[in-house]
């Protein structure tokens, strides 16, 4: 016991020294000026409610944390916000959020460990479904509207439909090599187990974390649209709440590995939106702004809990 102590303890300290380095790392390669903002009474207001965003999003993410726990056990909600800043704190510094999992399961019971990990990853999957499904029908929408500088995104959406049906088409075929696999590795084993526990699941909740997962998604897109036009003079254009939903898919989809994520993001952003916010330096503040209030702060908050967690 005492040793199971003093290996979360080290673990704690690795992850919060990774997760501050890694912060420090990427705000010190991000040129923010805000000096090019110009605030007016209407981006005040717009300013109020992207705050007010930002709190729904966590809110929503920890009621759909509760949701997804309370098949295995029942977590008030103030402890499931308190394990969702742990998981931005465990997360924000691997490829993916792969480590995400860990702040968020190490208040439950170790006998859930595996279990609550598979909820998370099913969780994330259920969110960049609604991302990617989202963004395809904008980009069609887009290139049929005669936008064709989207026309390109089509085509790799298709593809990479094609791609996700094929690789499940070939874990279905393999999957009991796979199993025998993985079979090999205890905690490979036990949270692969874990994932056949959710076809218990009710169809109720599925419909419940479909839909908290969709509001979580239009408050991302939101507070991009008003971020845009926070950072900007620009005039608001509906094109602009086509290309939003493209973006985010393509961030989803587009492989991203832990030091290069924030140059993906900006890359993608400077394609989509440089043709309605010709400033890029507006566009860089935007997406950059974007990444601090909800990836970023909500990563040092988590911090205080897995400090708390480990004396």
């Amino acid at each position: 016991m005492r040793y199971l102590k003093i290996k979360q303890k080290i673990i704690g300290i690795l992850i919060l020294v990774s997760s501050y380095a890694y912060i420090v790392y990427r705000l010190s390669n991000i040129n923010i000026n805000l000096s090019l903002v110009n605030i007016n009474a209407t981006k005040g207001f717009y300013i109020l409610i992207f705050i007010i965003l930002a709190f729904l999003n966590i809110l929503t993410e920890s009621v759909k944390w509760k949701i997804l726990l309370s098949g295995i056990i029942n977590v008030k909600l103030p402890d499931c916000i308190r394990m969702v800043f742990a998981g931005f704190s465990s997360g924000i510094f691997t490829p993916a959020k792969i480590g995400e999992p860990y702040g968020r399961i190490i208040p439950l019971p170790r006998k859930l460990w595996s279990k609550g990990t598979a909820l998370n990853y099913f969780g994330g999957f259920l969110q960049n479904i609604v991302i990617f499904l989202t963004g395809s029908i904008f980009t069609y929408f887009a290139v049929n509207n005669n936008n064709f500088q989207y026309a390109i995104l089509l085509k790799y959406t298709i593809v990479l439909l094609v791609v996700s049906v094929t690789i499940f088409y070939l874990l279905f075929v393999f999957r009991v090599r796979i199993s025998t696999y993985i079979s090999q590795y205890r905690i490979l084993n036990s949270v692969t187990k874990s994932f056949g526990e959710l076809r218990y699941i009710k169809p109720k909740k599925y419909i419940n974390l479909f839909v908290l997962s969709l509001t979580r998604y239009f408050t991302y897109c939101t507070q991009l649209i008003l971020l845009l036009y926070i950072c900007s003079d620009s005039q608001f254009t509906i094109s602009t709440l086509i290309i939003v939903p493209i973006y985010f898919m393509c961030i989803t989809v587009i492989p991203s590995f832990l030091l290069a994520d924030l140059g993906v993001r900006n890359s993608v952003a400077l394609f989509l939106f440089s043709i309605n916010f010709p400033n890029e330096t507006s566009i860089i503040l935007a997406v950059s702004m974007l990444w601090i209030t909800n990836q970023v702060i909500p990563a040092i908050i988590g911090s205080y809990f897995i400090i708390k967690k480990d004396q």
